[in-house]
């Protein structure tokens, strides 16, 4: 991509970038940084005569593949199966609301809420 192309999409796909790395990431404002830069990255390398049908889309997908691929390569367990991660030691207990909260062995400081899990107490058909 030319320089003069790359300064309009970026201009374009700035919020976007921002947008898709704070949803990745959360409230980790360092994590967000390193997302939007891989963000950037993704733009600069792109060709977008390569999309076929609808351009806007393929660019956002592009530049959401570059940050999970980072995700992946830098926090792996992030994208583990519950099965996985409770195998490897992790707990799922359930908080004083009745939200599961996946605890993990390997760093105790970190709990990642689990919200689309439904109370311990119900029989799961």
């Amino acid at each position: 991509m030319r320089k003069r192309d790359f300064e309009a999409y970026h201009a374009r796909y700035r919020d976007t970038i921002t947008a898709i790395a704070r949803k990745l990431a959360g409230t980790d404002d360092d994590l967000v940084a390193d997302l939007e830069q891989e963000g950037v990255i993704a733009l600069w390398k792109l060709n977008p005569a390569r999309a076929t049908k609808n351009r806007d889309a393929w660019i956002r997908q592009a530049i959401k593949f570059r940050m999970v691929d980072y995700l992946r390569k830098n926090d792996p367990r992030m994208y583990e199966s519950l099965d996985t991660r409770l195998a490897c030691g992790d707990q799922l207990e359930q908080d004083e609301v009745g939200e599961l909260i996946l605890r993990t062995s390997r760093h105790p400081s970190r709990a990642i809420e689990e919200t689309d899990y439904e109370s311990l107490d119900e029989n799961v058909e």
